[in-house]
């Protein structure tokens, strides 16, 4: 390990204020001389895909094109019935995804009991039409900037306008992966696997596990990567993760009592998983801790802050997190160039030569440029940048 790493640049990057969002996300289109939300055209074309889904799934599996078209007004009704009533409890318009999968899987069974009906056989076309939905509701997510992933040298960057309608001041200008779009290529190609299984005949039920094992997986893994600080945790892991877990651990039961068909890998594929949550269950500690998105949301705000006091009068200027982070931020001019330093430090404990190193990277995308780590004392890192004359751009 090097003494005075350096955090090298990664292409792409440009300063946080000078940033604008990039030219193909955009929270609204402008059609016909209307100004149109791009999450809601998204829904809309998501909406008629899955209706092709749903009845072209129904006519190729030689199902009941009616008893399709009254899951189809309960999956709307039930949608919508949830989004109303989060909106009514919290005061905001939520959507969660795997809220609306369960309770509208679950409202599709009950219609499918009471009329009589072969319950998985349809319950398997009803969730190849969820996914489609939730693969282009993504897509929306990408261009309004909500779901958005950590700063990543391979990103998206979002602008004012999306700071506007609600997207965080600080990480305005930074780019970060694009977990949406990597969910809905992902959702696309399990919807996919899945129409190829109800083509060669699977059986009733295959393909209920075979979406809810690979998406999930995919989806705990997306988890890690995800930006947005507001989702709840419990313990170690997102609300999310747990349905993950919870779902495959479901289907897992059900295979072994022979109630859905058994895939020896997805039984392998969930148990891998539950001792995967034991062992980081087990490991979490407060480093871990730092790099959750909810303290990594926090961290750029204090950055900016700092930064904006630091430029207005010249003089250092420090802020903590709540998550036990203590950075300051210092602007120095030098001959032809300047130097813009940032310093931090644990507020408890004194921060691992890793943590800081994996610390510097997060601050040197949030910066957009390259810096040096310098390890300086009392258990203070410095990451220095240097800039060529102008005007400091952060």
């Amino acid at each position: 390990m090097n003494a005075n790493p350096q955090i090298t640049a990664e292409p792409g990057h440009h300063a946080h204020a000078e940033s604008s969002s990039s030219v193909l996300v955009t929270p609204s289109f402008s059609i016909a001389g209307r100004s149109v939300a791009a999450f809601h055209l998204c829904g809309t074309i998501g909406f008629v895909l899955s209706l092709a889904t749903w009845f072209g799934a129904t006519s190729l599996r030689g199902l009941s094109l009616w008893v399709m078209a009254a899951l189809v007004a309960s999956s709307i009704c039930t949608f919508l019935g949830l989004a109303l009533l989060t909106k009514l409890v919290t005061g905001q318009e939520t959507l969660v995804y795997y809220r609306h999968e369960v309770l509208v899987l679950g409202v599709a069974g009950l219609v499918l009991w009471g009329m009589g009906e072969p319950v998985l056989a349809y319950l398997d076309l009803t969730l190849l039409g969820v996914g489609v939905f939730l693969g282009c509701g993504r897509v929306g997510c990408l261009m309004v900037g909500c779901c958005y992933g950590r700063p990543h040298w391979l990103g998206v960057r979002y602008g004012h306008q999306h700071a506007a309608a609600g997207f965080p001041h600080a990480l305005v200008g930074v780019r970060l992966l694009p977990v949406q779009l990597i969910e809905a290529v992902t959702v696309a190609s399990v919807v996919a696997g899945g129409l190829w299984a109800v083509a060669r005949g699977a059986a009733p039920g295959e393909v209920l596990a075979w979406y809810s094992v690979v998406y999930g997986v995919v989806r705990f893994g997306l988890e890690f990567a995800r930006g947005d600080g507001g989702r709840p945790y419990y313990g170690s892991f997102s609300e999310a993760q747990w349905t993950t877990a919870v779902l495959m651990g479901l289907v897992a039961v059900a295979e072994l009592l022979g109630v859905l068909p058994r895939e020896p890998w997805h039984l392998v594929v969930t148990a891998a998983l539950m001792v995967f949550m034991l062992a980081w269950g087990l490991t979490d500690g407060a480093n871990r801790r730092l790099f959750r998105a909810a303290h990594l949301e926090e961290l750029a705000a204090v950055l900016r802050a700092a930064e904006s006091r630091s430029r207005e009068s010249g003089q250092l200027h420090m802020g903590e997190t709540r998550g036990g982070l203590r950075l300051s931020a210092c602007t120095l001019a030098k001959e032809s160039s300047k130097l813009h330093t940032l310093a931090f430090s644990g507020t408890g404990a004194a921060l691992s030569a890793s943590t800081a190193e994996r610390l510097a990277v997060v601050l040197s995308r949030l910066e957009g440029k390259p810096g040096q780590l310098i390890r300086g004392r009392a258990g203070v890192y410095h990451l220095v940048f240097a800039e060529a004359g102008g005007e400091h751009g952060v």
